[in-house]
């Protein structure tokens, strides 16, 4: 096994359409017949310019492609994590 076939974890902050990519896919993959509320464009915008900046996101890459997204919304009174596994693949670079 190369180290391409090992998926790593890294901090999403360089990187956040492809990490809202992964999460879009997600959701279009499980909930098929569901309408998102808002268009893909708003939910990567609300990626970079809310999510990202406020909770610790991280993506898990292997061979240079976002595969998954954890967020970790916890808070010095509370613990919570949001952990949501792509079912589609986004590319770390963006694309």
């Amino acid at each position: 096994m190369g180290d391409d076939d090992v998926p790593l974890p890294a901090p999403v902050r360089p990187m956040p359409a492809p990490a809202a990519d992964v999460w879009l896919r997600s959701y279009a993959a499980a909930l098929p017949s569901a309408r998102c509320a808002h268009d893909d464009a708003d939910v990567r915008d609300w990626f970079a310019h809310v999510l990202i900046p406020r909770y610790e996101t991280w993506v898990t890459i292997t061979a240079n492609t976002v595969v998954g997204l954890l967020v970790s919304t916890a808070t010095s009174s509370s613990s919570s994590t949001s952990n949501h596994t792509g079912a589609g693949e986004s590319s770390a670079t963006g694309s």
